[in-house]
């Protein structure tokens, strides 16, 4: 068992600031003309969305990153405009996730490095912030002995907040921490599970009520100078923080521990006997394929698989259509979905239906073929999915958030 101890002070700095709020972000959808089905909010300039979450209450949430400051956009479920905020300092400010509390506020995490919101000067200290239904602002950076940032989120049933992040000194250790609603730490844990880097990704509750966490760990070997990696399965223990399971997975490929994929981004949902997951895999800095897990809640694998037909895609979200029917989102140029157009890179829209095994059901590429297109969440209604997501222009490198509707054989559908 790894030794946990807790790292932030017992009084973190509380920081009250409403830095940037507007009252209105019109749609624009100008450069598509007013007949297309893709509609842009292009009032950032440029807004690197990072995750969309879709909430039981009728919203969808953007969070990310515009001109070095964390943005958090609500919609409604048709795309409607509803709020919006940016914490935005002398540094860069990022949000990575955002959580629907049972009181009906959203908390976002993330990390800034600016020390006019309270930052200490030594790297990038984590941001728990609190937002209201109609999105006022309760601001909280937590000043830490070193460089910590706050990766994902969730709220457990017991009503406490379960945080994941990373801590870095000279090497990635892995964070828990426990909140209450108003964001007092319950406790913290910081940990490695060696020999070199791990890092936190994911968290969700089980039906225990139990916490998973996803991550990778990874070393680099001195002979080769090839850093390796293996995704990790942690069980912990809401109350308290405590590992109860620590699993490493093989890689399918390779079947190899540790292997050259790096586990870029994770992707993960509860299921009635475990928990699934996707993850997108990196080697060289380029997006090799999916790979699916299903797992019991002790890690034992059930299923595990990559996704052929999914080279150079990238996994941005997870979601649960139905009973046995999951929707991975994403972006891919893969096969028939992208192409090389005037010297430009295009990725289109990707929508991929699973089964728990990792078979394919059905899937959607979508978008044009000169642009790089990524689908970040989707909200299922009575003629299909409306799909939110993120533009990226390929001469400008300028991003926008956007969302539009399809039918259930995939066409686009005008509003």
């Amino acid at each position: 068992m790894p030794n946990l101890k807790p790292i932030f002070q017992l009084k973190p700095a509380l920081l009250m600031c409403l830095l940037l709020i507007v009252s209105s972000c019109k749609k624009d959808n100008s450069s598509s003309g007013s007949n297309s089905p893709i509609h842009y909010f292009t009032e950032f300039g440029s807004f690197n969305v990072e995750r969309v979450r879709v909430f039981s209450n009728g919203t969808t949430v953007m969070v990310g990153e515009a001109h070095e400051g964390a943005v958090i956009l609500a919609l409604d479920y048709g795309g409607k405009y509803l709020w919006h905020h940016m914490v935005h300092g002398e540094g860069s400010s990022i949000y990575l996730d955002v959580a629907l509390l049972n009181n009906g506020n959203y908390m976002a995490i993330g990390y800034t490095n600016a020390r006019d919101l309270g930052a200490n000067g030594l790297g990038n200290n984590p941001m728990i912030n609190s937002y209201s239904p109609t999105g006022s602002p309760d601001i909280k950076v937590m000043q830490t002995s070193y460089e910590v940032e706050f990766t994902a989120l969730c709220q457990l049933s017991n009503g406490s907040v379960m945080v994941v992040g990373n801590t870095r000194k000279d090497h990635y250790r892995s964070l828990l921490v426990n909140f209450d609603a108003d964001r007092n730490i319950n406790w913290s844990n910081e940990f490695t599970i060696g020999p070199w880097h791990s890092k936190c990704l994911e968290v969700l509750e089980l039906q225990d009520g139990s916490c998973a966490v996803l991550g990778y760990r990874s070393y680099s070997s001195l002979a080769t100078e090839v850093s390796k990696y293996s995704t990790y399965y942690l069980k912990v223990q809401s109350g308290n923080g405590s590992l109860l399971k620590i699993v490493s997975y093989l890689d399918h490929k390779r079947e190899a521990l540790l292997s050259t994929y790096l586990p870029e981004r994770i992707r993960a949902l509860a299921t009635s006997d475990g928990l699934c997951w996707a993850t997108t895999e990196e080697e060289d800095n380029m997006k090799v394929g999916i790979h699916w897990m299903h797992v019991t809640d002790q890690g034992d694998v059930i299923d595990q698989s990559r996704i052929y037909g999914l080279n150079n895609s990238t996994v941005e979200g997870l979601q649960k259509l139905s009973e046995g029917h999951y929707l991975i989102v994403g972006g891919t140029t893969d096969g028939d979905a992208g192409s090389i157009s005037n010297a430009f890179r295009s990725q289109k829209y990707m929508l991929w239906e699973t089964d728990l095994a990792g078979n394919e059901l059905n899937h959607f590429y979508l978008g044009d073929d000169i642009q790089i297109q990524t689908a970040l969440g989707v909200v299922k209604n009575l003629k299909g999915l409306n799909v939110f997501g993120m533009q990226e222009q390929n001469v400008s490198g300028l991003r926008h958030p956007c969302y539009f509707g399809i039918d259930t054989i995939g066409r686009f559908v005008l509003p």
